[in-house]
């Protein structure tokens, strides 16, 4: 099996070096070596193909880039702040030789010079990832490619928390997972600048994190998450959003709800506004509005009293397009199934790209869930 070891960094040449040569040290051969810029400044270094994106695209993208570049069988993952020992590439493909995705411990350096040791979790439970890290990060995790690529990689939009979204996509759909409690990494904590750092892109990530896993949070769990992503990052990412993506017809709703329910929101965007190139001819207003009419009736009750924010798009993309995630607390959308998205393709592009219509798989099964709970409470 070959390895890809994959370097996201962001304007710290220094140690950028540091974490190059830890890989260089591998007992285990490393086929491939990647970094990807994620910086402003240049990256100039021997023995590596670089990537440049951005600048600022954030970890996930970092990640995303370096392992589609790839062609190695298994990705070994590595921040340019943190350090493997020689022995941490034949560890973890050890533990891929059974396993699909692997994580290792951590070997924790603080600030003030104490060192702690962290191992990864015995198992993966999505439930256990809810609130925080549970020890997989961007420097202990390894798995195999195709698997990595299935799951669409890391959340781009999630600027943090993007490796606990991660694990808990791996436990949901079953990816077998082995670990080893040996410290083969090193994590420097540090006071200059991370490839993560905190600003209101937090707030929208948390809140991204919040759309996509707060349904299954108690209110306990969310009041602790809230609490936590405060004391680390200054920000409060706010209450779960009530998001809710249509995902083909609910089979229940009529036009007057759209009527009753549209009436009286500050901002309201309908079919075909959104995305026009998405043809509204192709699935017809009246069928879209009672897509959007469905999912509004299926949300009323979860609204608090008084809130008119409501967003209505025609793209699984989300808000993105039209402005601040944070401007809208309940998200409604109409989502094409995969033949249709790839007619819609064809007759835009002249050609289905393949990338796309995995996007659309990844999108609409991860949000998948809550959308049948919509439909369902809309009849």
């Amino acid at each position: 099996m070959t390895i890809a070891a994959i370097i996201a960094t962001c304007d710290r040449p220094e140690m950028l070096g540091r974490a190059l040569e830890s890989v260089r040290r591998q007992g285990l051969v490393v086929d491939e070596i990647i970094v990807v810029n994620d910086g402003v400044s240049d990256v100039r270094v021997t023995g590596a193909r670089v990537l440049r994106i951005g600048p600022h695209a954030g970890p996930g993208a970092a990640r995303n880039a370096g392992a589609h570049a790839a062609t190695a069988d298994n990705l070994v993952f590595l921040d340019d702040d943190d350090e493997w020992s020689p022995d941490h590439v034949a560890t973890v493909s050890a533990l891929l030789a059974h396993g699909e995705v692997a994580a290792t411990a951590l070997r924790k350096h603080a600030r003030t010079g104490d060192v702690k040791i962290r191992p990864p979790p015995p198992t993966l439970n999505a439930s256990e990832w809810l609130i925080q890290n549970q020890g997989i990060q961007g420097s202990n995790l390894a798995i195999r490619r195709n698997v990595f690529l299935n799951l669409m990689g890391f959340d781009e939009l999630l600027w943090c928390g993007e490796d606990m979204d991660f694990a808990i996509r791996c436990a949901d759909n079953g990816v077998r997972y082995a670990m080893s409690e040996t410290p083969t990494v090193t994590y420097h904590a540090h006071s200059g600048p991370r490839i993560t750092s905190p600003d209101q892109r937090h707030r929208h990530a948390h809140r991204t994190f919040l759309a996509a896993h707060g349904s299954r949070m108690s209110a306990t769990q969310v009041q602790a998450f809230r609490e936590r992503v405060t004391a680390l990052f200054g920000v409060d990412p706010g209450p779960v959003p009530q998001l809710v993506w249509v995902l083909g017809p609910p089979g229940a709703g009529k036009t007057t709800w759209v009527t009753r329910c549209m009436r009286g929101r500050d901002r309201v965007f309908e079919f075909g506004e959104a995305m026009p190139w998405l043809d509204g001819a192709d699935l017809g207003v009246r069928t879209a509005k009672r897509h959007i009419s469905a999912a509004i009736r299926a949300t009323e009750s979860q609204r608090p009293e008084g809130d008119r924010r409501l967003f209505v798009t025609t793209s699984y993309f989300g808000p993105e397009d039209l402005g601040p995630p944070q401007s809208f607390e309940h998200i409604v959308a109409i989502v094409p199934s995969e033949a249709r998205w790839r007619a819609q393709l064809e007759k835009r592009e002249g050609f289905v790209d393949e990338q796309q219509v995995r996007e659309h798989a990844h999108w609409t099964t991860r949000f998948g869930t809550g959308a049948r709970a919509a439909s369902a409470g809309a009849e």
